[in-house]
């Protein structure tokens, strides 16, 4: 198996910005999350610059946090527990869940690896 990359694809998979909405008033920036395979490495190359978490979710495979029954995934809890705080809504597990949609384009957030 080639796990090379082109100078074409490393530069694609360093432009990735991240979740949402590029001009929102909240940025929640962190450290990149894993690749956790190559598999995974090579899904991002159909990632663009800023993406909607569910539509990028969706071409890594994973299904789970944006679909019922939600499971909530403890980074973006914390993230979303903080933006629910600073719209004065009060993070109930239920809110946190609901919220959960965090990084869509027509979002006040962006949420930055």
């Amino acid at each position: 198996m080639n796990t090379r990359f082109t100078q074409k694809q490393l530069i694609k998979l360093l432009d990735f910005v991240g979740y949402g909405n590029l001009n929102a008033p909240i940025w929640c920036i962190g450290l990149e999350e894993r690749a956790s395979d190559l598999r995974r490495l090579k899904a991002r190359l159909k990632f663009t610059p800023i993406m909607d978490l569910k539509r990028a979710l969706h071409i890594l495979g994973i299904h789970y946090y944006h679909a019922p029954p939600y499971k909530l995934q403890p980074t973006w809890k914390t993230m979303c527990r903080i933006v629910l705080t600073l719209k004065g809504v009060e993070p109930t597990r239920k809110e946190l869940r609901d919220y959960q949609a965090l990084g869509h384009p027509i979002s006040n957030h962006l949420t930055s690896p």
